[in-house]
């Protein structure tokens, strides 16, 4: 898989992470108010799985992100680190 695949599907785990937290915010919300104690049982139960799905789809995200950033060459995120400290150190120094 090439480089720009592996971030862009780290990407979409993300965005269909937050969006299924999103809707199990409201799904919570939604059996607050169910009256029928049975019903409301069912409904926080399909919730506690959904916001496990969610949790793991965001956790794979992120081990994605990591891997993307681990396997990149360490000279383009160290040579990045210096010029970034050097423009702070110049705009200090002036």
């Amino acid at each position: 898989m090439f480089k720009s695949q592996l971030k862009k599907s780290g990407k979409v785990r993300s965005m269909i992470g937050f969006a299924t937290a999103y809707s199990c915010q409201q799904k919570l919300i939604q059996a607050a108010a169910i009256q029928n104690p049975r019903l409301k049982e069912m409904a926080l139960m399909q919730l506690v799985s959904d916001a496990e799905n969610s949790r793991n789809l965001l956790m794979q995200s992120q081990s994605a992100n990591a891997a993307f950033i681990k396997n990149q060459p360490e000279s383009t995120w160290g040579q990045d680190f210096i010029r970034r400290n050097a423009r702070k150190d110049k705009c200090a120094n002036e």
